[in-house]
């Protein structure tokens, strides 16, 4: 009998990590941006595949000039991701601003996207969160990561922020979706 169960829960947890899974995750409070890259809580998605798979995401975040200089402020947004045995190996998702804890962490190929913000009267731009990535078996933990910088204020956090409320809410200005698409060996 236990032989019986443990196989089932075991096909299980197989059958689920070889099929297609999707994510969307989201980001609502208004953020700063700090000089050093800082994890953009919310903007975190942990999975697991027992097949190789192609990894996809899209999606964007909105960002702010908060007017802390008079002119133009950068901004760059990356995505890194970890990977483990298992997902508990990969330990607990991590809430809040944490600038420089990408340590551990490998930047997936490609996936970043830059800009500056011309002006406070320009106030507004967009980061893509657009990658694609080959995984092996295993379980990840994709992190969304941005950071600021001027030539006006070079030791100064926090230039532009993410768009967002005070509050909690599902109307947040940016998401991140992701699809894991197992490729099974020929």
């Amino acid at each position: 009998m236990f032989k019986t169960i443990l196989c089932a829960v075991l096909f299980a947890v197989c059958a689920t990590a070889s099929a297609d899974q999707y994510f969307k995750v989201q980001h609502w409070s208004d953020t700063d941006l700090y000089r050093d890259y800082s994890r953009l809580s919310g903007l975190t998605t942990d999975f697991c595949t027992g097949l190789p798979a192609q990894v996809k995401t899209s999606g964007y975040i909105g960002l702010v000039h908060r007017g802390l200089v008079v002119g133009a402020v950068g901004w760059a947004v990356r995505i890194s991701y970890r990977t483990a045995p298992t997902l508990a190996e990969l330990g607990p998702k991590i809430s809040g601003a944490s600038p420089g804890n990408y340590i551990g962490s490998t930047w997936v190929p490609g996936a970043k996207s830059a800009g500056n913000i011309g002006s406070i009267e320009q106030h507004y731009a967009e980061a893509n969160l657009a990658s694609v990535m080959d995984v092996a078996p295993g379980c990840y933990r994709l992190e969304v990561w941005g950071n600021s910088h001027s030539s006006l204020a070079p030791y100064t956090d926090g230039l532009v922020e993410v768009n967002g409320y005070p509050t909690e809410t599902s109307d947040t200005y940016g998401y991140m979706a992701t699809h894991v698409s197992p490729r099974p060996a020929p």
